[in-house]
């Protein structure tokens, strides 16, 4: 970590390089749920299922920010940040020419590679480069991040769907992770030393059959329900009002 209270301008274009592409790729996260009636009708496909939109990014997210503390000592900076965005790229061309769900689906699981490693890698930038008396305000900011992105997401989809179709989502980020993979290739340098360390899939493996298993049962009470209620009116005598309850699980 650098001695200096400045952080350098390499420093800030890589900081804001990173930071820029773990906000896109959360944007993007939260952006299709104003879709699901569209896609319900033109894919043809139930709401269960088309939720998997969103909840497959999120898990693909989750599993490979698992990852994070081994791809941070196996990989340097520059190959996780141009992988990343080279995910976020093609799963945007794959997405915004997807033919039908599945397609769109796959694509959605490849663009979600971008924020599982570009949000460890945002902090790990910072903690590197920026000094400590400055630490606070930086990582204030990349929390930040964290917490506009995904509110900004429906904003953003909304605003594209009435421009357009749903595929602007994927056509309008599409350049500017291009422009981010660019801006941000030279300056991101390497500070911590890389090692070649073990990976232990069969554990990664348990978590990640775990991780589906729950998102598959919380979908499955979702459609299912725990306690489905149906309520109905019968006219008695004196006008009085019997309801029944009828619970089925």
């Amino acid at each position: 970590m650098s001695d200096s209270t400045k952080v350098t301008r390499q420093e800030l274009v890589a900081i804001f390089a990173v930071a820029l592409m773990a906000f896109v790729g959360i944007l993007v996260e939260t952006s299709m749920n104003v879709t699901f009636p569209t896609l319900m009708k033109t894919m043809h496909v139930s709401l269960d299922l088309v939720q998997w939109i969103t909840t497959g990014y999120l898990l693909t997210v989750a599993l490979l920010m698992l990852t994070s503390a081994f791809l941070h000592q196996r990989f340097k900076n520059r190959q996780l940040f141009a992988v990343g965005a080279s995910l976020f790229i093609l799963g945007d061309l794959i997405c915004a020419l997807a033919p039908n769900f599945w397609v769109l689906l796959f694509g959605r699981v490849v663009q979600a590679g971008c924020a599982g490693l570009a949000i460890p890698l945002m902090f790990n930038v910072i903690l590197e480069t920026v000094p400590r008396a400055r630490l606070g305000f930086y990582m204030g900011l990349a929390g930040l991040i964290l917490m506009i992105a995904p509110a900004s997401g429906p904003t953003f989809g909304g605003v594209m769907v009435a421009l357009g179709s749903w595929r602007w989502i994927f056509w309008s980020t599409l350049p500017v992770e291009a422009i981010i993979l660019l801006l941000g290739y030279g300056a991101i340098r390497q500070v911590s030393e890389v090692k070649r360390i073990h990976f232990d899939w069969s554990q990664f493996g348990l978590l990640g059959v775990a991780f589906i298993s729950c998102t598959l049962g919380v979908n499955s009470m979702s459609t299912a329900g725990w306690a489905q209620l149906a309520v109905s009116r019968r006219p008695g005598p004196r006008n009085c009002s019997h309801f029944r309850l009828f619970t089925a699980i």
